[in-house]
């Protein structure tokens, strides 16, 4: 329990509490705002410094930062199974705590300190193991996730839902909490939240691969193993002929030198060509010239018309045919000469060709078994290219494969922790029927409620739902709060854990029945008194309903706080 909680601030008010209820009460003007009311009386702020004593955290929004009360201590006096501990904690210095205890204490045995002080995250440690023997090498559950329930804050959302604590507390995180805080299996709460990470892990895969460099890949792993192995053919084959290649340093220059023969040989023939075409038409023309020396002479012209031919004209015709028959001769002597000298050419050509041809055939040898640095690094270049496929597809299958393979094993042991869940609620069955019974038993005690809580399998793991009959409000819900809560303080001290404190401040009564908030303090009166815990309730003065039974004067802290006046407040002080 809570024995004392003080401040080195002059102007706090030192609060002492009793086993059983005590109720902090605080008077509200009605022009007092949401932030006035919180840092004027302190009602909020109360639970606000019990986290920060209990290793909550200490952020540069944190009430303890502030100029006002950064440079003061807080402490809390703490009676655990009737070992006292003292704890200090001050905003200047938030990351470590000064403990006070008996030193030769058993129960203290596994607490730590220098000079007197240990650090916060040491600290958390520490009041896992001292209220819900949580080993210390436990890193799955912890203190601070498992507290917050048994004080809740209007800030984070604590009065929100009955199973929550946090507006935006995980869903595996509340199951891991609850199955502890209810005495049930919390390890497969946990094996829930590690395959609920293999599942958003492998949700994250699939939008890789859905992108559209690999969407069209989906589903289709057949054709990329396909496509694999006539890459690898190709790269195989590319290899064997890097392998067998062979560079010639003067590759270029034999290369033009061969190309440079090719372009005479072709001149040659070209050349051979069109003389050939030119012997032939002088052969032609020579043989005209001997066709046109005619056998007819004129003596037989005359005689065929009866003519005697005169002899001057005779002798004439005569000098004028071997005239004529000299040109002749003349002619077909040049023809014939200009067709030895193309004839020739020809065979000097010829003799060139074959020397070239010869030449040529050497040249294409030496690039037939060789080739050039630039083909070379082009062969490797492309063989570059097509190992970087190969290993991008080989990349994609597997990534493929991985989703495939991962899916079927989700799949196989999100039934596997099913079955192992099922199994454990049933071999749990009599402390859910404990829970469950708590919860019947205080909305029993409640004026017009009927609330129960439904504990069972989901998809998502175990689930813990609070129902009601009629249509929900906020008084509702805070009544669903309330029996919870106390069925939770029931529940550790069912299972004889060390924590035996329960919070709640005035918020938990907004919108609430005055009928049902009598009801609610009378049965935690009785329920506290009878399992030896301790209720600490804030309330606005004008919000405590009336009892004709019971003198509710001896569960009222003797502090009352108000906003009224600038020290009226927790603090003494307003910021």
């Amino acid at each position: 329990m809570i024995k004392k909680i003080y401040s080195s601030l002059p102007s706090f008010k030192t609060l002492s509490f009793n086993s059983g209820v005590n109720i902090l009460l605080a008077d509200k003007t009605d022009n007092s705002s949401e932030k006035s009311t919180r840092n004027g009386a302190g009602k909020s702020s109360l639970v606000e410094i019990v986290h920060f004593l209990l290793g909550g955290s200490c952020g540069k929004e944190s009430i303890f930062r502030t100029p006002e009360l950064i440079n003061y201590s807080f402490s809390m006096l703490l009676n655990i199974e009737g070992y006292e501990i003292t704890v200090s904690r001050a905003g200047s210095s938030p990351s470590k705590v000064r403990l006070s205890f008996d030193p030769q204490s058993d129960f203290f045995k596994m607490i730590k300190t220098k000079n007197g002080y240990c650090k916060n995250t040491d600290w958390k440690i520490y009041l896992g193991a001292l209220y819900f023997n949580i080993n210390a090498d436990n890193d799955e559950i912890n203190f601070r996730s498992i507290f917050p329930y048994f004080a809740r804050k209007q800030y984070d959302g604590g009065f929100l839902e009955p199973t929550t604590y946090f507006r935006s507390q995980k869903n595996s995180n509340k199951q891991i909490a609850l199955s502890f805080l209810l005495g049930l299996d919390w390890h497969l709460a946990n094996e829930q939240m590690n395959l609920e990470t293999r599942k958003k892990d492998l949700n994250n895969l699939k939008k890789i691969v859905a992108t559209q460099t690999y969407k069209n890949l989906l589903n289709v792993s057949a054709n990329l193993k396909t496509e694999i192995t006539l890459i690898e053919d190709r790269v195989s084959k590319l290899n064997n002929n890097i392998k067998a290649f062979k560079v010639y340093p003067e590759y270029k220059k034999v290369e033009e030198e061969a190309s440079e023969i090719s372009r005479q040989i072709s001149d040659l023939s070209n050349k051979n060509y069109l003389d050939k075409q030119l012997i032939d038409e002088l052969e032609k023309a020579a043989n005209e010239e001997a066709a046109n020396v005619s056998e007819l002479t004129i003596d037989k012209i005359y005689e065929e018309v009866g003519l005697k031919l005169p002899d001057l004209i005779k002798n004439t015709y005569e000098d004028a045919k071997k005239f004529h028959e000299a040109i002749i001769k003349n002619r077909r002597s040049y023809l014939n000469d200009e067709i030895v000298e193309l004839k020739t050419k020809m065979s000097e050509r010829h003799e060139e060709l074959q020397l070239l041809s010869k030449k040529q055939e050497s040249k294409m040898r030496i690039l037939n078994s060789h080739g050039a640095l630039e083909q070379y690094n082009n062969l490797q270049n492309e063989l570059n290219i097509l190992e970087n496929n190969l290993t991008e597809r080989k990349r994609q299958l597997d990534i493929l494969n991985t989703i495939d393979e991962s899916k079927s094993k989700i799949q196989v042991s999100e039934e596997n922790l099913r079955m192992k869940t099922k199994r454990s609620l049933d071999d749990h069955f009599e402390l859910l029927k404990k829970a469950i019974l708590s919860i019947e038993h205080s909305s029993n005690a409640l004026y017009n409620f009927k609330s129960q809580l439904e504990i069972g399998l989901s998809k998502s793991g175990i689930s813990f739902i609070m129902t009601t009959d009629g249509q929900k409000s906020k008084g509702i819900t805070n009544m669903q709060i309330f029996c919870f809560d106390i069925m939770l303080i029931e529940m550790s001290i069912f299972l004889s854990r060390k924590l035996r404190f329960l919070i709640h401040d005035s918020h938990l009564f907004d919108g609430v029945d005055d009928r049902q908030i009598k009801n609610a303090i009378q049965y935690a009166i009785n329920l506290s008194k009878d399992l030896d815990f301790q209720y600490i309730i804030t309330m606005n003065s004008d919000d405590l309903p009336k009892f004709d039974d019971l003198d509710i004067n001896d569960f009222i802290l003797p502090v009352k706080l108000t906003d009224k006046s600038v020290d009226g407040g927790l603090f003494g002080i307003r910021f």
